[in-house]
């Protein structure tokens, strides 16, 4: 269909060469004898399985880490406690802001490598700076072996946060998983997940005042059982 500019294509109505002016445009939908066939597809994403571990909180040692780890931002020396598996050549940081935790009793908080409480932060988005609303992880793998990784969230203040996070293939760029919710993380969450290859990560602010993480852990791959 194509009268004064008025097209309909695909579903969408478009309107070319649109003059100043004040216009009505009236749509009737005209009923069709047929029954829409929704088709049912599988889930075809290499990384399909995660959970959540509400229960550990900060105490990591043990759990998490076997392999490799890091904890953002420790009060003490202004950065991140980092130790990376021997297969593991880098993770490279985008778009985060930096918080430090003074909250040395609080069990929620990731402990250091001793177990004892620890003065660690985070990394947030920078909002509600426009376009910042995104915390990039890229982490670069040698090899092809299956790992598992481990995100730790904690909404310390208690702000109703609530990321979003997805996986790409780092070379292609394609989504890699469905997007995981993460809420109610004020007593702190694990996401537990298994991977093979380089991937990106991205930490989405949904609501609260801005996406949150404390820490990653690299660990053996092993079957994730909901």
């Amino acid at each position: 269909m194509n009268e004064n500019g008025f097209k309909i294509k695909d579903g969408y109505i478009n309107i070319d060469n649109l003059k100043p002016g004040k216009y009505e445009y009236k749509v009737v939908y005209k009923s069709v004898n047929k029954v829409a066939q929704v088709k049912s597809l599988p889930w075809r994403y290499p990384v399909n399985t995660f959970l959540l571990d509400s229960l550990t909180s900060g105490n990591w040692k043990g759990s998490y880490g076997k392999e490799g780890f890091i904890l953002f931002n420790s009060l003490e020396n202004k950065k991140h406690l980092e130790k990376l598996p021997l297969y593991v050549s880098s993770v490279k940081l985008k778009n985060e802001d930096n918080v430090y935790l003074k909250l040395p009793a609080d069990k929620r908080v990731l402990s250091d490598t001793l177990g004892r409480s620890g003065s660690f932060g985070a990394i947030t988005t920078k909002d509600p700076n426009p376009t910042l609303q995104t915390i990039t992880m890229d982490v670069e793998v040698r090899g092809t072996e299956r790992h598992q990784i481990a995100l730790y969230f904690l909404d310390w203040d208690n702000k109703e946060r609530r990321s979003a996070v997805e996986l790409f293939d780092a070379k292609t760029l394609k989504l890699i998983s469905p997007v995981q919710l993460i809420k109610n993380y004020q007593k702190g969450k694990y996401l537990i997940f298994n991977y093979s290859g380089s991937i990106r990560i991205r930490i989405n602010h949904v609501r609260g005042e801005n996406a949150a993480v404390s820490g990653i852990f690299f660990d053996e791959s092993v079957k994730l059982s909901k």
